[in-house]
Parts: C-alpha cells; sequence; structure tokens
C-alpha cells in the first residue's frame, strides 16, 4: 500500500462511508458537532471522498464531513491496481482525515437505494459482456468459410480471453446478488463493472493501430459513471449543485428518474443485479 501522498488542505464538501458498527459514535459526534479525532472511532485516518470517490468504499451509512486540518491524499488500493498514478485526480483519492467535524447523516443512503445501484450497474456490466459476446460470434462466424485446418493461430486470441474474463466477472457478481446481501453486492457489482469497462476498453484500443491503450481509461470512465449514478440516486438535485459535474441528464436528482442513464434504459438482466426484497436491510 503505498504511502500518502501530501497534506492537501481541502476545501471541497466530503463524505466518508461508516460501518454499522461506528454509527452509533458518528452520530453521538454529529449531535454534539464537537471536533473529532479518527481515534475517537478507533481508527487511524477515516477515509473521506469527495462526490467522485463514493463508489470506491460503499458501506452502511454515509456521513458529511469536514476536515479541520490539512488531510493527506491517498489512491484507492482498486486504483493503484488498475491505474497510473498521474491518471487519477486530486478529487477522486480519499483524504486520510486526523481531525474533524462529522456535521450529519446522508438519508438519502437507504437499501432500496442501493439496490437500484446494484441493478444498474450489473445492467451495464451485462452490456459490456453482450458486445464482448457479439464481437466473438463474428469472428467465428467468419472462419465458417476458411480452411481451419491450416490456419494459424487467429490474432482474434483476445477476443475469446476477454470473454472469459467478462464471464468470470459476471459470475461472481451473480453469487454476491444471489446472496441478497446488498453491501457486498453492491462491492462487488461496481468493481466487476470498472473492470469489465476496463478490459473492454484495452481490446478495442489494441484493435486499432493508430490508437494505443490508455492503461485504466475504461476503468476511470466506469467509475465516474457509477459517481454521478449514486448522486443521482442519493441526493436531491440542489445538494448536488457545484459539487459534481454533469448536465441534468447526466446528474439528475432524486425526483428524476434513474432512467436518464442509457444502460438502465436498455433494461436490468432478470437474473443479476436482483436482490429479494426480503433482504433490503444491511
Amino acid at each position: 500500500m503505498p504511502e500518502p501522498r501530501h497534506q492537501h488542505r481541502c476545501e471541497q464538501e466530503l463524505f466518508a462511508w461508516i460501518p454499522e458498527p461506528l454509527a452509533p459514535i458518528a452520530s453521538k459526534l454529529a449531535v454534539t458537532g464537537a471536533p473529532a479525532r479518527a481515534r475517537e472511532l478507533g481508527l487511524d485516518g477515516l477515509d473521506a471522498t469527495t462526490l467522485w470517490g463514493l463508489p470506491y468504499a460503499i458501506d452502511a451509512s454515509l456521513w458529511r464531513v469536514r476536515a479541520l486540518e490539512p488531510t493527506l491524499l491517498r489512491t484507492f488500493d482498486e486504483q493503484d491496481r488498475h491505474c497510473a498514478a498521474t491518471q487519477i485526480p486530486a478529487r477522486e483519492q480519499r483524504h486520510i482525515l486526523r481531525r474533524f467535524t462529522i456535521e450529519r447523516a446522508v438519508t438519502g443512503w437507504t437499501p432500496g437505494v442501493a439496490e437500484r445501484f446494484v441493478t444498474a450497474t450489473a445492467s451495464r456490466l451485462r452490456v459490456t459482456l453482450l458486445r464482448a459476446l457479439s464481437d466473438a460470434w463474428s469472428v467465428v462466424d467468419g472462419a465458417e468459410s476458411r480452411d481451419l485446418w491450416s490456419m494459424p493461430a487467429p490474432p482474434e486470441d483476445a477476443t475469446f480471453e476477454l470473454v472469459g474474463r467478462l464471464v468470470a466477472l459476471y459470475r461472481e457478481t451473480s453469487h454476491a446478488c444471489a446472496a441478497g446481501d446488498l453491501l457486498p453486492a453492491a462491492r462487488s457489482v461496481g468493481h466487476a463493472s470498472a473492470e469489465a469497462r476496463e478490459l473492454s476498453a484495452r481490446r478495442f484500443a489494441a484493435a486499432l493501430s493508430n490508437r494505443p491503450a490508455i492503461v485504466g481509461e475504461g476503468f476511470l470512465e466506469a467509475r465516474r459513471w457509477q459517481a454521478k449514478l449514486l448522486a443521482s440516486l442519493v441526493f436531491d438535485r440542489t445538494e448536488l449543485l457545484g459539487s459534481i459535474e454533469g448536465s441534468p441528464e447526466d446528474v439528475g436528482g432524486r425526483s428524476a428518474s434513474v432512467s436518464t442513464h442509457p444502460s438502465i434504459v436498455a433494461g436490468a438482466d432478470p437474473g443479476l443485479g436482483r436482490v429479494s426484497s426480503s433482504s433490503r436491510s444491511w
């Protein structure tokens, strides 16, 4: 794990995911409004993010927090695995808070919202997989008239490797969703969808001789899409002004239909992303 990069005076609005066991402590701190230190939550440092970092660390409760001293910037472990450090803007990294105030809970984050996030993100993963399957079928269909016995190893092998990995991601996410646990499902589908987009983007770039593959390009794009989705589901439109860029079509309020996102319009897969209604709790 990399060391924190540098001290950063953060003037942006910050949010912190807090696990359920620590929620009562956070609630007391919010009521008093008193300055707090991370150790009061049993932590070396409290991880906080802007809206752009929300998809990386989904948990049971979400809180608005304010840093009382310069923060330490650190990339998420997941970003380190998929991207170069120079690709990741400060707004998408986590802020390590030592001293802060907890202002209030974000009441828009509910089990129902988490389920909608799972369903929408799983739908996008499904679209990525279907496109890869379509490309693979084109390769197979195009080989029908060839002399397969004399064919060299086809350069399209990468297409089939991509399909295999996407199927594995889809299967892993299906198991998480079938278990009915919203938080693990939300984390799993968010990561799987981002990795799928990264793999697909690299494959697409490799197929174009005039465009080099940019490591992390698809991954970051997917996580930014998820950040906008979470913002549109959790916050009212007025709460978002100035917090996250995007047109009203990209970032709608809770009153706006989530179907403004193209991959949701396409429809959710009947098996992946559905969590039983009896399990809509943390």
